[in-house]
Formats: structure tokens, C-alpha cells, sequence
């Protein structure tokens, strides 16, 4: 039985086509990354660094966090990597990066927000003795009064609804993780980070709703399993999928049907 992720059901979610290209059929991308997924994972680097030396009582300067960044920018750049808004150039996204660090960096120094317990933590959800899942918190904190915060860093350029925060599963799921380890916690708090708004926002769960979302998980992982066909669902994401090329409503074969209509 697979090891599930929020990223591996929600892209059953999206499309389940992709879904078998990419977990089933293995199939090979049309590219390795796009422009916001490095972008992301760039800036998710700074700050992971800026929090692990904090962890042991250092605090960078906003100029050598900036210099790791420009640094590890040029050192992973490939030209291969995916730009779909073709209008934005490569340094549009570069300096974004410098922004949302910099405006991070000014809005939590001296950074004396609880103790960060877990960076980059890998954290392991059992759902029901049958289904297990994985994730990875971009940041655990605990606060005086045994209150744990899961922070999650955002680069995207979409910010969310109070509403859309409060039924969000990927925090969520890792809430359960964060119960189960942590029995000592009277209240777990989950924290977004929208840096391109320079906002932080929260939500939190009750028991009750982290028990009827594992039901729901559950249910999504007995259909994803259950499976037999994959049909490709069209949408605003189909411009960033790494499998076009595979695809019946955007690849070749789209323009041999409409060669023959």
C-alpha cells in the first residue's frame, strides 16, 4: 500500500489523469520545474536557514539571509526551468524572492516568536491502521502554555478567504501529527504565511473536525485506490502541467482530432 501525501491526493483531486502519469504510469515530465515552484522552493530554503541557526541562538543578518538566497538562486538556476506567464522574465521572480524575504525578515525580527522545535519536520499520520500519510511542516513552534504553531511559508500570488483557510487538509492533517506526538499540546494553532501579501493568517481545528476529516481522507484514499479509469479534468492548472504532452485535451493528440473533425 502506498505511503499517501496531501500533494500525491490532491493531485487525484485535480486531475486524475495526471495523477496516473505521475504515480502510475511513471511517466516521464515535460519539465522538471517550473518558475514558482523554484521560486518557492528558494525562498523555503532561506528561511529554513534563518530558523535552524535560530534554533541554536544565531541570528543572520538580513544581508547574509539575502546573499544565501542570490547565492542559491544562481548556483540551482537551469534554463530549462518552465516559465507559463512568458510576459515576466526570470529576474521578476528573482526579486519577488528578495521582497518576501526581506518583508519576512522586517516583520518578525527579532524573532522571539516561541521556540522553533521542528524545521523541514517530517511528520507520519496513521489513519486507520490500513492508510498512512506523510508530510513535511515547514515549521513547528511552541509557545509558553504548551500551545504548538504549524507555520507553512506561501510564495503563490493568491491569497485565500478566512472560509478557504478554515477547510484547508494539508494543515490540518498535520495537526493530527502534531496531537499524536505531542500529547502535551493544549491548543494547536495553524499559520499561514501569504508572503507576496506580506500577511500572516490562521486557523484552527477541533477534535470533532479533525475526526470527520480523517473520515474524509480515508474515503478519497479508498476512491484513488478503488480506481479504474483516470479521466484528465480541464482547468487553470492544465497550463502548469508538467505532462501536456501526454494529454488528450493538450497534447498532440488534441490536434490529430482536430485535424480529423
Amino acid at each position: 500500500m502506498p505511503l499517501y501525501s496531501y500533494s500525491r491526493i490532491s493531485c487525484f483531486n485535480n486531475c486524475p489523469l495526471q495523477f496516473r502519469f505521475r504515480y502510475i504510469d511513471r511517466k516521464k515530465p515535460d519539465f522538471k520545474n517550473s518558475i514558482e515552484a523554484f521560486l518557492g522552493s528558494t525562498v523555503h530554503n532561506t528561511l529554513e536557514l534563518l530558523h535552524t541557526e535560530k534554533q541554536i541562538g544565531k541570528i543572520l543578518t538580513i544581508d547574509y539571509l539575502l546573499d544565501n538566497y542570490t547565492t542559491t538562486w544562481k548556483d540551482s538556476w537551469s534554463d530549462d526551468i518552465r516559465i507559463v506567464k512568458t510576459e515576466n522574465k526570470p529576474e521578476f521572480y528573482f526579486l519577488r524572492g528578495i521582497k518576501f524575504v526581506e518583508d519576512y525578515y522586517n516583520k518578525y525580527q527579532p524573532f522571539n516568536q516561541g521556540d522553533d522545535i521542528g524545521i523541514e519536520e517530517k511528520v507520519f499520520i496513521n489513519l486507520n491502521g490500513k492508510y498512512n500519510m506523510i508530510g513535511y511542516i515547514d515549521r513547528l513552534t511552541k509557545l509558553d502554555g504548551n500551545i504548538y504553531e504549524i507555520h507553512d511559508y506561501k510564495t503563490g500570488a493568491y491569497l485565500p478567504a478566512q472560509d478557504t483557510l478554515d477547510a484547508d487538509h494539508q494543515l490540518a492533517i498535520y495537526m493530527l501529527a502534531v496531537l499524536n506526538k505531542f500529547p502535551d499540546a493544549k491548543n494547536v494553532e495553524l499559520v499561514w504565511h501569504y508572503l507576496a501579501f506580506d500577511k500572516e493568517l490562521r486557523s484552527n481545528r477541533t477534535i470533532t473536525q479533525l475526526d470527520n476529516l480523517k473520515l474524509e481522507i480515508i474515503n478519497k484514499i479508498n476512491l484513488i485506490e478503488s480506481a479504474k479509469d483516470y479521466p484528465p479534468k480541464e482547468s487553470a492548472l492544465c497550463r502548469w502541467c508538467a505532462y501536456q504532452s501526454h494529454c488528450p485535451l493538450r497534447g498532440p493528440q488534441k490536434q490529430l482530432n482536430l485535424y480529423s473533425s
